[in-house]
């Protein structure tokens, strides 16, 4: 089922009253690393269900959706660990390295990165740090995109990147 912002999923709501999800963010993370969408082993008479959740080649699938509620969410982003935060932004800064402009799916974790960036108090880690900046000045490099519009945003919003737009 798709929602339209994070606050009407009601899995996103269930996890925002858990203590503690460890081991559902684990596999989430695992997914993602392996960009494997759950939603994928509908088959059968859900065929026609699968392709509306699947939608357009582009569209973000079920994983990274839910990641990307969860940071949206005003509280269930804190139910990341410190080590799971970094092992996303470490699958975020793989995929920004070496996805093309030309790659939907770049655009996807530049949704993402700036999502996470954002809402897990980034500048007090810096975790990869440098890698990020590296992919962001490619990004910047590059013609006028909505990736770019994307990071220029970031850069403004996030000070420990804010050299990279402001200098």
């Amino acid at each position: 089922m798709q929602y339209r912002t994070a606050s009407d999923n009601v899995v996103i709501e269930t996890l925002s009253r858990r203590l503690s999800v460890k081991t559902f963010m684990e596999k989430i993370l695992l997914l993602l690393n392996r960009e494997e969408d759950p939603t994928t082993i509908i088959e059968g008479e859900f065929t026609e269900i699968g392709a509306n959740i699947h939608g357009r080649p582009g569209d973000v699938h079920a994983t990274q959706k839910i990641i990307m509620d969860i940071f949206k969410h005003k509280t269930c982003h804190k139910l990341f660990y410190t080590n799971d935060l970094y092992v996303l932004i470490d699958i975020i800064v793989r995929q920004l390295s070496d996805l093309s402009y030309e790659d939907h799916r770049r655009t996807t974790y530049v949704d993402m990165c700036e999502l996470v960036l954002r809402h897990s108090d980034y500048n007090e880690h810096l975790h990869r740090f440098k890698d990020l900046e590296h992919c962001f000045l490619r990004i910047l490099e590059e013609e006028e995109s909505t990736d770019r519009r994307k990071i220029q945003e970031v850069c403004k919003e996030i000070s420990a990147f804010n050299s990279l737009v402001l200098g």
